[in-house]
């Protein structure tokens, strides 16, 4: 006896499953009417589903079936081998697809692992070559502090000397002959400082402003002709000195800009 037919819309049934194997209650099939156009899987001939006395379900072929065919002396024992070989090799099937999905995912990850890896490996070393290349960078801005340090520490050593030429005494007279200058020719009244102030950003000579509310820069007295060149703005400035071979000494960048007071000499000491 068939155990199993093709049903026109739901495919294989299986009457020893509680649910055909399709999700059809079997009274679906076996009382319905009118009946359903079902077809034996092996010689397609109609069968209908039919109760055997013990109440196994079954489904018999319709009269003029074809002899040969081999699911009509199928009994129960043989039919529930071959569903028990089925799901063997469905289960088989199942497992190893399981196995196969189970490499791929460990492909997968160890792939994902390897690529990780690499990342990590290239961020190590652009972070290796950049804290090189910031470690070469302060290096050199470190090298370049202690030089911009050691010029300005000769700068300071050579203003000093060149202010050390004069003594206290003609310091004082020069920044009073520039402020009497100042008055008699601008009627402009010039600060004169009690304690000279050497300025770097105008080659270390000594800035005098006018007095009154705006304090503008009048003039810068005896600028060092060795520092100069580190000052950019002097040309552009009034310069005065004491005698004409300090102008000499200034050279040609400061020409029509010095002014110089031809003041005698007197008993030079060192300026602290």
């Amino acid at each position: 006896m068939p155990f199993t037919a093709l049903h026109p819309d739901n495919g294989r049934l299986d009457a020893t499953q509680h649910d055909l194997g399709c999700g059809l209650d079997w009274n679906n099939v076996c009382k319905a009417s009118p009946r359903v156009s079902l077809a034996c899987p092996e010689c397609g001939w109609g069968v209908y589903a039919k109760h055997s006395p013990r109440r196994v379900r079954f489904f018999c072929h319709d009269p003029g079936r074809p002899v040969e065919c081999s699911l009509t002396n199928e009994s129960w024992e043989h039919h529930m081998l071959k569903l028990e070989m089925a799901g063997e090799r469905e289960a088989a099937a199942a497992r190893r697809k399981q196995h196969m999905e189970e490499i791929h995912r460990r492909r997968r990850a160890e792939g994902a692992r390897q690529r990780r890896l690499v990342q990590e490996q290239e961020h190590r070393i652009r972070m290796e070559k950049l804290r090189e290349r910031w470690a070469e960078e302060e290096a050199l801005r470190a090298r370049e502090r202690a030089e911009q340090k050691e010029r300005e520490r000769q700068a300071v050593e050579t203003a000093r000397a060149w202010w050390s030429r004069l003594s206290q005494e003609q310091i004082k007279e020069l920044f009073a002959t520039v402020a009497d200058r100042a008055w008699r020719e601008e009627q402009l009244r010039v600060e004169v400082p009690e304690n000279a102030s050497m300025a770097a950003h105008f080659a270390y000579g000594v800035p005098l402003h006018s007095q009154g509310r705006f304090r503008a820069l009048y003039g810068i007295v005896r600028p060092c002709p060795d520092l100069i060149s580190l000052s950019p703005q002097l040309p552009c400035q009034r310069v005065f000195v004491r005698k004409a071979h300090e102008l000499r000494e200034l050279g040609t960048v400061l020409t029509g800009r010095i002014t110089h007071f031809d003041l005698p000499d007197h008993e030079q000491l060192a300026m602290c």
